[in-house]
């Protein structure tokens, strides 16, 4: 029976001390940050945070089901910027503006400023680790020549808020998707980072000359500072041996004015290795690919084997161009964001602390094989071009 009632009062009497969610907030009292970003302040040396806020009343829906707020409104979400000497104390500015409690847990996307990325993000990554409201899912990109406050205010004509429409973007596989998680692996590592450029363009074709947002260059980082970007060709040609492309569509020329034919990618297998050759390190690069017919506007009849080996020929030679032009720039600014250095450390570890010190001036000198291995494995119920 004591021991019964014993029972009875250490259950009430730790039901006293259970409030419940005792720190809980109304998400109508949250400032809620879709995305953030980080530029230098105009000294130079102070950074300058900037927030994008959803506003939450507007991204409801009317009695219809039909959206609050129309595609792209600006009303669907507000900016707000402080500046500090650290980025801790920049958001600290922000949040003494904001009447409401600012929240990081929904933030997709971190976009840095270009001069931020070549004064270095050490410290900007440190505090995204360390806050626990950081989600290591949040995809990270650089402005194109652009600072990350112009950036987020530049609406979406197809989503409320440019946040998501940036996250599809990173999605679609064709770009290369880069998260925290993913890029501060990097610059723990002994390679270097990388992350897509997002870019502010004008539709000059929209009365108004809209702007958009779109994600066409890559950031290519030297430890923690960004030192360059690949651009069109070469930008293509890191995706096909980063592992980042999963979708794609080609237009090849054809040699003798045969004409033109468009592929579609279906799937994309690479890899790389590093080999030691009297005593130096060479880099071997696999790529293997395999693709249907979107467009035949050539003369050939794509049912023959010898005619279709001319646009397999065509392919092999434009996808071996894109990726030599990447390597070509990577080898030039001493980058190295594929890891080359990563798998020296683990394969070859005594040479690797060998040419430690001089690593940058070996990997711009080392020389690169190619294995490019093109198959068409569609060519359509017609053989010729209508």
């Amino acid at each position: 029976m004591w021991r019964r009632l014993a029972t009875c009062l250490s259950l009430v009497a730790s039901s006293l001390v259970c409030t419940g969610c005792w720190d809980s907030t109304e998400i109508d009292r949250l400032s809620i940050v879709t995305m953030t970003g980080i530029d230098l302040a105009e000294d130079g040396q102070s950074v300058r945070t900037s927030v994008q806020i959803a506003r939450a009343s507007e991204l409801g829906t009317t009695g219809g089901g039909l959206p609050a707020t129309s595609t792209g409104s600006a009303k669907a979400y507000l900016v707000e910027s402080g500046e500090g000497p650290t980025e801790v104390d920049a958001v600290s500015k922000v949040i003494s503006k904001l009447p409401r409690k600012l929240f990081m847990g929904h933030r997709r996307v971190i976009v840095i400023g270009e001069d931020y990325a070549r004064h270095g993000v050490g410290q900007l990554m440190d505090e995204v680790v360390r806050n626990p409201q950081s989600r290591l899912r949040t995809y990270v990109v650089v402005a194109f020549h652009e600072q990350a406050t112009k950036v987020l205010q530049v609406p979406s004509d197809l989503n409320r808020l440019p946040s998501d429409a940036i996250v599809e973007l990173e999605q679609s596989g064709s770009v290369a998707a880069v998260d925290a998680r993913k890029f501060t692996k990097q610059l723990t590592s002994k390679s270097d980072p990388y992350a897509m450029g997002i870019r502010i363009f004008t539709n000059e074709m929209s009365e108004a000359s809209k702007e958009g947002l779109t994600l066409d260059n890559i950031a290519v980082f030297q430890r923690e500072k960004l030192v360059d970007w690949l651009e069109g060709p070469a930008a293509k040609g890191f995706l096909w041996i980063s592992k980042d492309l999963r979708q794609d569509n080609e237009t090849v020329i054809l040699p003798d004015d045969i004409g033109k034919v468009s592929v579609r990618l279906g799937s994309v297998r690479t890899s790389h290795h590093v080999t030691v050759v009297g005593g130096q390190p060479e880099l071997n690069i696999n790529l293997h690919t395999i693709f249907d017919i979107n467009q035949n506007a050539s003369r050939l009849s794509l049912l023959r084997s010898s005619e279709m080996s001319v646009v397999r020929s065509a392919l092999r030679n434009e996808i071996r161009s894109q990726v030599e032009m990447a390597m070509q720039q990577l080898q030039r600014d001493r980058a190295d964001p594929l890891g080359v250095s990563n798998e020296l450390f683990k394969y070859y570890p005594g040479l690797w602390h060998k040419i430690e010190p001089e690593w940058r001036e070996v990997y711009a000198h080392m020389p690169i094989h190619y294995n490019i291995d093109v198959n068409i494995r569609n060519a359509g119920l017609m053989s010729s071009s209508l």
